[in-house]
């Protein structure tokens, strides 16, 4: 990677760092809650660039399938609280049934903290190219709460999926 006034540009493993740049919280422990993602992803090898401007950062990163991820954050302490938001739009391939289908989808995440208190949440919709049908339509919602207390840090969160009208839930 090389770093300089202008940003971060990166190549080798780097495909998800738009997603960790717009994500909500991880929860405590690393915890990755299941469905609160896409399904199509990215190739892991690309290329990734990130340029901050004041409270908002812009990334973008390309894999060499053609598969890309953009974002935007915005991230502003004001007193004891600090506000998130975040955008990211990907295109990516899914495998279903053997068939790679391309897939499209965005994501909007806002966050709200204050003092040691963080409630998030996201919401998402992506287009699944299908052989069987024209299309298949997936969204993906999520909500989490956070408290940190000295050295303790305790965290919950939910979420619920919808890919070819089959529900998902998760916690």
């Amino acid at each position: 990677s090389i770093a300089d006034y202008w940003g971060v540009i990166a190549i080798g493993q780097v495909t998800g760092s738009v997603f960790e740049q717009t994500r909500r919280q991880r929860g405590t422990g690393n915890a990755n809650l299941a469905f609160d993602q896409f399904v199509g992803g990215l190739e892991d090898e690309g290329l990734f660039y990130s340029v901050r401007f004041n409270s908002y950062e812009f990334a973008a990163t390309v894999d060499k399938e053609g598969g890309f991820e953009l974002g935007a954050n915005f991230e502003r302490p004001i007193g004891a609280s600090s506000y998130f938001g975040a955008l990211r739009v990907r295109k990516g391939e899914a495998i279903n049934g053997g068939e790679i289908q391309d897939t499209l989808g965005g994501a909007a995440v806002i966050a709200y903290t204050y003092a040691s208190l963080t409630v998030d949440t996201q919401f998402g919709i992506e287009r699944v190219d299908s052989i069987d049908s024209d299309e298949i339509e997936h969204l993906f919602s999520s909500l989490g709460l956070s408290y940190k207390t000295g050295p303790l840090t305790v965290s919950a969160e939910a979420g619920i999926s919808k890919l070819a009208n089959q529900k998902r839930y998760s916690a």
